[in-house]
């Protein structure tokens, strides 16, 4: 029974919530006290722990409100975790709580379905995993974490963003393409737009953080994914086939129909910002390389072996820079 418990710690491993050392039985232990560790901590601060039926599915998500809450509608922004992650691990490697609560924002995290309880993931278009094999309509399961959250707090509905890392990223694409009446600004952290198809009703500011290091979503595009066999000593499989991240940025830039020249907003460390804009209705796309950073997210949490993920950057705070972004970037 050795490789099953290999495989689970594997999948939390991808989610940063674990070292990797897959090994004897004690590996079992070890995830027991990992959790017991950090999941009490992270439950603490939330809000809501929320169930939803949509689509014949039983969904759920976790909220944070911030105690600055009742001071006036408060601005949402949507955590989506990587693939086989799930709300706690978003929120342990972005520390977004604590952004929301010097900021006064509240934040909602999504969990994708998986198959068996393992592997959660999200459908974003041409990938991936059970939810995308299955057709499963996440636009409409997001659609209703925010309606729901509506109906709970106080919620400015033109301030509504949209963050995730790898799998979550990918989504977060998906939901600037497919739910732009409702979210302002998207941050993909480590992840490529994979929709088949994007017409945005309005125009959606996107700013994405990757390093060009990335192991498992390549900066210069092509084959990617396979990090969870990788993390289990197999070959990884590719699961999708991307444009260069550039190349994503600047696509999404004429979407916007910003001019085609960039400028650098921020250089620190191995850290450069570029980005393109206004375009129409003052929207910027921005993408924020980090030279040498991995699978990983900019000044976040990580506790994956770089020789898996590579490097976490800590120079700058993704988490930081995002939310200075989107507070530019109202929907209007």
């Amino acid at each position: 029974m050795i490789a099953p418990v290999c495989i689970h710690r594997a999948l939390l491993a991808a989610a940063a919530l674990l070292p990797l050392a897959c090994g004897p039985m004690s590996l079992a232990r070890d995830l027991r006290r990992t959790m017991k560790e950090h999941e009490p901590r992270i439950a603490a601060l939330m809000t809501y722990d929320v169930k939803l039926e949509v689509g014949g599915e039983t969904r759920r998500y976790t909220a944070h409100v911030p105690p600055s809450a009742g001071a006036g509608p408060l601005p949402l922004v949507i955590a989506l975790h990587g693939g086989f992650g799930n709300p706690y691990a978003i929120e342990l490697e972005s520390g977004l709580a604590a952004v929301a609560d010097r900021n006064g924002f509240a934040v909602a995290y999504p969990e994708g379905l998986g198959k068996g309880g393992v592997g959660r993931s999200w459908n974003g278009g041409t990938c991936c995993g059970p939810p995308w094999e299955r057709k499963v309509d996440d636009v409409a399961f997001i659609a209703r974490v925010i309606d729901d959250l509506a109906r709970r707090m106080p919620m400015d509905p033109g301030r509504v963003y949209a963050t995730g890392i790898s799998n979550g990223a990918i989504m977060s694409y998906r939901l600037a393409c497919d739910l732009s009446e409702r979210i302002a600004a998207i941050a993909p952290v480590g992840g490529p737009d994979a929709t088949a198809t994007c017409a945005p009703s309005r125009p959606v500011s996107v700013i994405h953080f990757h390093g060009t290091a990335d192991p498992c979503s390549p900066f210069k595009g092509g084959p990617g994914g396979g990090c969870a066999a990788k993390a289990l000593g197999f070959s990884p499989k590719p699961i999708f086939d991307t444009p260069s991240i550039p190349d994503i940025v600047t696509a999404w830039a004429r979407r916007i129909q910003a001019p085609a020249e960039g400028r650098v907003t921020l250089r620190k460390g191995p850290v450069t910002c570029t980005t393109y804009g206004p375009g129409r209705e003052g929207a910027e796309a921005a993408l924020c390389a980090i030279e040498g950073g991995g699978h990983t997210w900019p000044g976040g949490f990580g506790n994956v072996p770089a020789s898996i993920v590579g490097e976490v950057n800590r120079d700058v705070s993704a988490s930081d820079l995002m939310w200075e972004f989107f507070q530019r970037h109202a929907r209007r």
